[in-house]
């Protein structure tokens, strides 16, 4: 397996040669001085769920490589009304929080195959409206 790939949960199946590469990879990164590989990008944080572990290490991650994050909350934004992801997607944009950038990637964690039919749907009102007119 290669480690890199993806993410690295336990040891137990990779080969000695492949802990000991990723050893000797840990003993070069310096925590004190991160490379700021994200320098003069904003990183713009979307959850649609509490989240303190993972909205935090996330923010961390991103401004210790550089990055200036915007964080936008399901609770007490248009989210919470029923704006869709592509809708906050445009908001963010037109009022630059991208970055004044034409364009924007987005990744996307969802964790149920529920979540995956919102996405696919444009956000969970539109998916409800559409199982309403079924």
């Amino acid at each position: 397996m290669n480690a890199a790939r993806g993410s690295l949960l336990g040891i137990e199946h990779l080969e000695a040669a492949e802990i000991l590469r990723i050893l000797k990879a840990a003993r070069r990164m310096n925590p004190d001085r991160p490379r700021p590989l994200l320098r003069g990008r904003r990183v713009l944080l979307l959850f649609y769920e509490a989240s303190t572990r993972t909205r935090s290490s996330f923010e961390i991650a991103a401004k210790t490589l550089g990055a200036h994050t915007v964080l936008i909350q399901a609770v007490g934004s248009s989210i919470e009304k029923g704006e869709s992801l592509l809708d906050t997607g445009y908001t963010v944009r037109a009022v630059g929080a991208d970055g004044s950038q034409k364009t924007f990637g987005v990744d996307v964690r969802v964790d149920t195959p529920q979540e995956v039919e919102y996405y696919r749907n444009g956000g969970i009102l539109p998916y409800v409206l559409r199982q309403l007119a079924k």
